[in-house]
């Protein structure tokens, strides 16, 4: 798994259609999102990235700010101020403290979350019954991503899709498979278990 397909991951956590009859604005679809994620407390999900040829399953575990994703081989946990990164061929794991913008490039969560930070957004015309398809770009021209789209369901406002236009690279697709809401998840889930991982090589970039 490359980097930016790592950072797509983290974008996941958190994935949004012609304004509905009703008024819906894309704002208003996305502010929907962001509090059934915060009333849902815990969400587990699986998933599919695809990226050029390349296509992998993985999962994640979401709680506010704090998230769990597997795919690759690679094990990341992110407890609010840290992050883990395992890659389990190497046995190495990486230690950062990253940015909300670098987080939510990869998760689909935080980017509904966060949108109003780092994005401008405009309605779209969806390609998915049912959603709702919201265009993101990004107001920094340092930010890796050159525009994204997010689908959100109009049944419970839980986000489904999110496809990533890099600025240099091909374009990659979180697709969640499957995902369950209020789920109970304990804070230590969110941090690197070592005594697991007792000969793992730990490389501090913080």
């Amino acid at each position: 798994m490359n980097r930016l397909s790592g950072r797509i991951l983290l974008l996941l956590a958190l994935i949004l259609a012609i304004v509905p009859a009703y008024a819906v604005n894309a704002s208003q679809v996305l502010d929907r999102a962001a509090s059934s994620l915060a009333k849902s407390r815990g969400v587990t999900a699986d998933y599919t990235l695809v990226s050029g040829n390349s296509r992998q399953a993985g999962s994640i575990k979401s709680k506010g700010k704090k998230f769990v994703i597997t795919a690759g081989g690679v094990t990341t946990w992110y407890d609010g101020h840290t992050q883990w990164n395992l890659n389990s061929d190497s046995g190495e794991v990486t230690v950062s403290a990253p940015t909300m913008q670098e987080l939510a490039t990869g998760n689909p969560y935080l980017l509904v979350t966060s949108y109003k930070t780092h994005y401008s957004i405009k309605p779209l015309k969806s390609k998915i019954p049912g959603t709702y398809a919201i265009q993101l770009l990004p107001k920094s021209a340092q930010n890796p991503v050159r525009q994204a789209v997010i689908y959100i369901r109009s049944a419970d406002y839980m986000p489904c899709r999110l496809d990533v236009t890099p600025r240099k690279g091909p374009a990659t697709s979180v697709m969640i498979t499957s995902i369950k809401k209020g789920v109970s998840l304990a804070d230590s889930d969110f941090v690197f278990p070592k005594s697991r991982y007792p000969k793992a090589e730990v490389i501090d970039l913080r």
